[in-house]
């Protein structure tokens, strides 16, 4: 994992956001340790930061700023967890 991404979020977002924050410290300590399983697919801390990092670009790039009410529905997959 480049963790050089969990310090480069775009404004408003840093490694200071409440979720991410968590996930964050856990993939710069343990990058490589399971997080999620779901089914046979799982994903390690160090790509689950990567990814929520990408979910939260494209939501500034659609003008979704914290603070910002955002639906979420899931059936528990992995990918519905992410975004």
């Amino acid at each position: 994992m480049n963790t050089a991404s969990l310090r480069t979020l775009p404004p408003p977002f840093s490694s200071k956001s409440a979720v991410f924050s968590v996930i964050a410290r856990h993939a710069e300590a343990t990058p490589d340790k399971v997080a999620v399983v779901a089914a046979e697919r799982s994903l390690t801390y160090g790509q689950l930061a990567d990814q929520v990092s990408k979910v939260a670009t494209e939501l500034l790039a659609l003008g979704i700023r914290p603070g910002f009410r955002v639906g979420v529905g899931t059936d528990g997959a992995i990918d519905h967890l992410i975004g």
